[in-house]
């Protein structure tokens, strides 16, 4: 016995035929029955089907960070695109992330093209073309910002040996700097929002964000009963709150 999930793809206009396809999955009883978030199942059950790999965002990726298009293999992109959900609980992060990795963040390329900005110049440096990788590597001033930061970052205990390279853009691999992760995640967020707010990002903006983050997952964490976990994570920066 089982449940099955029926959905419906369209024929394409030019068939000029009314029937729709239907697509039967099915869900076992047993699944059901072992799964306690039942709608979770569900979308796992239909995106198997459905989902997809990114391969021109990753290709885009590896020409980026200087990496031959025709091999990625030293990128672990499944580390990648779970990189928000294991070292935040926040959902603008975690949303950020996604269209980052996607490449969907509307740099001023991209705006100029489609006529909504003026220029495609840099938001910063107004000097460069405003791509993804100048807007949050090359620009001097996004440059600047990380050079801060990777020295703040640096001062604390348990980040002195931390090699960070242009990697960093996607995450740090190692299943052990879930709060390094974090740290790099909301320095590329306060980029992203300076972009839109159309001021430098500084060191004392990302410190505020920081501390911002901080106060949201404390509160999480205590609303779920896990403050252990949470001091643990945040335990390398704890002399900062």
């Amino acid at each position: 016995m089982a449940i099955v999930l029926v959905t419906k793809n369209f024929l394409k206009p030019d068939t000029y035929v009314n029937e729709k396809i239907r697509e039967i999955r099915t869900i076992t009883i047993p699944q059901v029955v072992s799964e306690s978030k039942l709608n979770r199942l569900v979308y796992n059950t239909l995106l198997k089907e459905t989902a997809t790999v990114p391969n021109n965002s990753q290709l885009k990726w590896a020409r980026d960070l200087g990496t031959c298009q025709d091999n990625v293999s030293n990128i672990d992109w499944q580390i990648a695109y779970s990189l928000s959900f294991s070292c935040t609980v926040s959902t603008c992060l975690r949303s950020f992330h996604f269209k980052y990795l996607h490449r969907r963040i509307s740099t001023n390329v991209f705006l100029a093209k489609c006529q909504i900005s003026p220029t495609e110049k840099c938001t910063f440096c107004k000097n460069e073309p405003e791509t993804l990788i100048h807007l949050f590597l090359q620009c001097p001033f996004t440059n600047q910002f990380w050079q801060n930061i990777l020295s703040w970052i640096k001062t604390y205990p348990d980040c002195k040996n931390v090699k960070f390279c242009e990697i960093m853009l996607l995450g740090l691999a190692n299943c052990e700097t879930k709060i390094l992760n974090l740290m790099l995640l909301i320095a590329r967020y306060c980029i992203f929002l300076s972009k839109l707010r159309i001021e430098y990002p500084t060191l004392a903006i990302y410190k505020e964000k920081v501390k911002f983050f901080h106060l949201l997952e404390k509160e999480s964490a205590s609303q779920q009963g896990k403050l252990v976990e949470f001091l643990k994570k945040w335990r390398p920066f704890s002399v900062i709150f």
